[in-house]
């Protein structure tokens, strides 16, 4: 399913499903999407499933990934805070500042935009290689 889809359906659950459920929802939702489209990370944090996969780069991919930004902060909106246990309400806290950091990095393009291929030593290619041949 795809990453609105889902999460528009987490949206949709709301009275009928328990509000400490949708926002583990939410959080799993929003670690999955960091895992496919950052599988360098993935394979960093041990999930082998994206070894074979690079980031995509593409223009048209940070366009997308910026117009997703905002799909986080539009379900945790629907998330009634006052009903969640004391722990979940410090987890909705500190998930959506991060949300909101992202939504304000926006503003904030990188010099060299569009983004280039970066060189071997930045895209951590030399450490996968050591890695490789262990």
């Amino acid at each position: 399913m795809h990453f609105e889809e889902t999460a528009e359906y987490v949206t949709r659950s709301r009275g009928r499903e328990d509000e400490g459920r949708r926002l583990h929802r939410l959080f799993d939702l929003a670690w999955d999407y960091t895992l496919h489209e950052f599988p360098e990370f993935a394979t960093y944090v041990g999930r082998s499933e994206y070894n074979h996969l690079w980031s995509d780069h593409a223009l048209e991919a940070y366009e997308r990934r910026n117009r997703e930004m905002e799909v986080p902060a539009r379900v945790l909106a629907t998330i009634e805070r006052d009903r969640l246990s004391g722990a979940d309400r410090v987890h909705h806290d500190l998930f959506k500042r991060v949300v909101e950091e992202n939504l304000e990095g926006r503003r904030f393009k990188d010099a060299d935009w569009p983004p280039h291929h970066p060189t071997a030593e930045a895209s951590g290619l030399p450490q996968v290689r050591r890695t490789q041949a262990d």
